[in-house]
């Protein structure tokens, strides 16, 4: 398997994990799984919240056994489920681990959000079905509960874009993860200055 291209994907659901890798001699394809891990959510303070670092841990662990099966990587790459995310701050740190998309911080700030941004203009603007779970309500909640966000925190990553962060440290904006976001337009496929700005959050 000398010139054998070796490729990692590690797939994250809501409730599992898996580190699979493509093996391809310039004929065939095969697909290995290298492993599998459950992914728990847990409560802190009356919040729900992924364990990221555990989910990270797992996927090294996972890199771990491929290399010693099968040696040197060419890449890796992460998926994941929608609407959640990161904040990383100036100094380029998670600021803490991400909210699961059903804690229940956005129930209190719907009104508010729907007052700026009514769910027929969001549906118009975005494309997106409104729905608290979507990361436009979970952004604008954490906002409204925590306003020192906007002096500490500098970027906002997906979840994907999160674990290639932590593995790489380069910073990058993948557009389908962000369409599930109801913050990108429609039309331009560009983040909304529009939301964005209806929300009272910068964008940097």
């Amino acid at each position: 398997m000398g010139d054998t291209i070796k490729l990692l994907a590690m797939d994250l659901g809501a409730s599992s994990g898996r580190v699979m890798l493509g093996l391809y001699d310039g004929n065939t394809l095969r697909i290995e799984e290298i492993h599998r891990f459950a992914n728990t959510p847990v409560y802190v303070g009356g919040h729900l919240y992924w364990d990221v670092l555990k989910l990270f841990h797992e996927m090294k662990k996972g890199i771990q056994r491929a290399y010693r099966a099968h040696g040197k990587l060419r890449s890796l790459s992460v998926d994941t489920w929608g609407v959640d995310y990161g904040f990383i701050d100036k100094r380029g740190m998670l600021l803490y681990s991400p909210h699961h998309y059903r804690d229940r911080r956005m129930g209190s700030h719907r009104l508010g959000l729907e007052a700026l941004l009514p769910p027929r203009e969001q549906f118009s603007i975005t494309g997106i079905q409104p729905s608290l779970i979507n990361t436009v309500y979970q952004l604008f909640a954490d906002f409204q509960d925590n306003d020192s966000l906007l002096e500490v925190a500098d970027t906002i990553l997906m979840m994907p874009d999160l674990f290639h962060y932590l593995f790489s440290g380069i910073t990058a904006a993948e557009s389908t993860i962000w369409s599930t976001s109801g913050l990108m337009d429609a039309v331009s496929g560009e983040v909304s200055t529009e939301v964005f700005s209806r929300l009272n959050i910068p964008v940097v």
